[in-house]
């Protein structure tokens, strides 16, 4: 990643300026940009997650690719919300939603507004939160940057927030589902994790 980050970045500064190249070459650098954040935050390095989740930014700007522009945000809202500022994760989850609307982001983004604001206590916008994100979940293949959010990985998410906020009994059997999706084989992701 690191690799085709410092590519991509190296042909962008010495480019010739023709616009499709020099689109596709900021894109490339946004979703590497991002990966890199992602990849720092999971390594327990916050303040290298934050520098290139702003490069990601700054090059998501530059074009009109939606789903980098929510992977972005996305990372945004959980890097305040592992930060403890909830308010923040809440409010950048909303604007991600806003600006960059897209099938394959739309139920993750309403997932991590849910999770802010049950942090906050909130019960009513976190049910809220969590409704929009269950009318949004879709199995859209695999896409660059933000990771896949089908049912299975919704239903999980519902489950956690519910608990979150004072539904366990709710809750119970559709954490049960999900799992037994997972297990059977009949749900992917990066949630698999959550199971085993």
């Amino acid at each position: 990643m690191w690799k085709t980050w410092k590519s991509a970045h190296h042909h962008l500064m010495n480019g010739s300026g023709r616009a499709r190249p020099q689109i596709r070459l900021t894109v490339a650098a946004g979703y590497a940009s991002y990966m890199l954040s992602r990849l720092s935050f999971n390594l327990g390095d916050t303040l290298a997650s934050r520098r290139f989740i702003r490069l990601a930014e700054d090059h998501a700007n530059q074009t009109d690719d939606v789903v980098l522009t929510a992977s972005v945000g996305e990372m945004v809202t959980t890097l305040a919300f592992y930060g403890r500022r909830y308010q923040e994760a809440a409010v950048s989850a909303r604007k991600t939603a806003v600006v960059a609307d897209h099938p394959y982001t739309r139920a993750r983004i309403a997932s991590y507004e849910a999770r802010a604001l049950g942090a906050l206590g909130d019960t009513e916008g976190t049910r809220a939160a969590l409704n929009r994100m269950r009318a949004s979940v879709t199995d859209l293949p695999l896409q660059p940057g933000i990771s896949p959010f089908g049912p299975a990985a919704a239903e999980m998410m519902y489950a956690g927030f519910l608990t979150r906020i004072g539904g366990g009994v709710e809750a119970e059997p559709i954490a049960r589902a999900a799992l037994a999706a997972y297990e059977g084989g009949q749900a992917g992701g990066f949630a698999v994790a959550v199971s085993r």
